[in-house]
């Protein structure tokens, strides 16, 4: 495969700011050209992707044999609202590859770490930021190694790939939160959208960390009981058992063709139509034409890099609305929270049926 060379930092630093800003209508021609350059930077980091995909296959797998791990190239409406939130430059955003392991438990995620740490990846780490045990405020948690690919082509040399390494249970929330904000139309990943949701998965948050043994969000009351009171109550006023369950159901799945080859799909997530579509990509013209042609106003798309469908719908759940872990959260806490005094809430989603 013929991989995407990188352009020239100065046109890359340029392209960016044009992303950042509206485009005046009798710019377009200008802008188009500018896109052309950040969509070119964008398929540059291809190759690092799939080595560091493979790295931390091996690295997990080594740990856990259940782990799960795939790869994403940033989609460029992601990019451009990461540009117009800060000031930094295209060139020094980090995350435009990532890639992710899902680990059964934190023991699982430490040794990962760990494994990266002792240098047993050809890759360099130039951080880590450790949102396990310092979570966002938001109730983000998972630790982020900033990796720098270390391969044999020079012109790829240290470009910028992110790992990200989490528990089963900070997966489902992480993609819980994500998938109420696709379909409400908010962008919950940045704090933004509905109180009473953001709140509740804050609290959720800390009813997961206190199940781990790990730090709770600032925020999130320390006293068990409150925090408990504060999840039912919100629970029953977003009703997000119902809501989350409704969002299962609500989506169709359709897998246009068999297995990729390359191991590269793109999934795409249309609102509107409420349909999921998995569609294999096996050389790099169709992998760039194919992210291009579906960042559609209505849907969200992702180039993904995994072993198989199973394995990238088991790293990306949120694009198939697979929030029935979190549900089950959700529903242990409720169980804690009626301790003591009737809790009749689960009357709601209870349905007879004749014996």
């Amino acid at each position: 495969m013929a991989w995407t060379a990188p352009p020239l930092r100065a046109d890359v630093i340029t392209a960016g700011d044009v992303l950042r800003a509206s485009i005046p209508t009798d710019r377009i021609d200008e802008a188009a050209a500018h896109f052309r350059t950040a969509h070119d930077w964008r398929a540059s980091h291809l190759l690092p992707l799939h080595s560091l995909r493979l790295s931390l296959h091996q690295q997990a797998r080594a740990v856990a044999s259940e782990a799960v791990v795939a790869g994403r190239i940033k989609r460029m409406a992601s990019i451009r609202k990461k540009l117009q939130r800060s000031r930094i430059n295209l060139w020094d955003v980090q995350d435009i590859a990532g890639v992710r392991a899902v680990m059964p438990d934190m023991p699982a995620v430490e040794a990962v770490i760990g494994r990266f740490q002792e240098g047993r990846s050809r890759h360099k780490v130039a951080k880590i930021d450790d949102h396990i045990g310092s979570p966002k405020a938001s109730g983000y948690r998972s630790a982020h190694l900033m990796m720098r690919y270390q391969g044999d082509d020079e012109a790829f040399r240290n470009r910028a790939v992110e790992i990200q390494i989490r528990t089963q249970l900070q997966h489902a929330w992480a993609t819980a939160l994500e998938a109420v904000g696709f379909m409400r139309g908010e962008d919950m990943k940045a704090g933004v959208g509905c109180a009473d949701w953001l709140r509740f998965f804050v609290l959720m948050s800390a009813e997961i960390a206190t199940h781990e043994g790990l730090p709770i969000p600032s925020g999130a009351p320390d006293d068990a009981k409150a925090r408990l009171e504060e999840v039912a109550d919100l629970e029953e006023r977003v009703e997000a058992i119902k809501t989350l369950e409704s969002y299962r159901s609500a989506i169709n799945h359709l897998h246009q063709g068999a297995r990729s080859y390359s191991g590269r799909y793109v999934i795409t997530l249309d609102r509107s139509a409420m349909r999921v579509t998995v569609k294999p990509l096996n050389n790099l013209d169709t992998i760039l034409l194919g992210i291009t042609a579906a960042e559609g106003a209505s849907s969200d798309s992702v180039v993904v890099e995994a072993d198989s469908v199973q394995g990238l719908i088991a790293a990306y759940p949120n694009y198939f609305m697979d929030v029935g872990s979190f549900v089950d959260q959700i529903r242990r806490a409720l169980g804690r929270a009626s301790v003591g005094k009737p809790y009749l809430t689960w009357l709601r989603y209870w349905k007879w049926r004749p014996a």
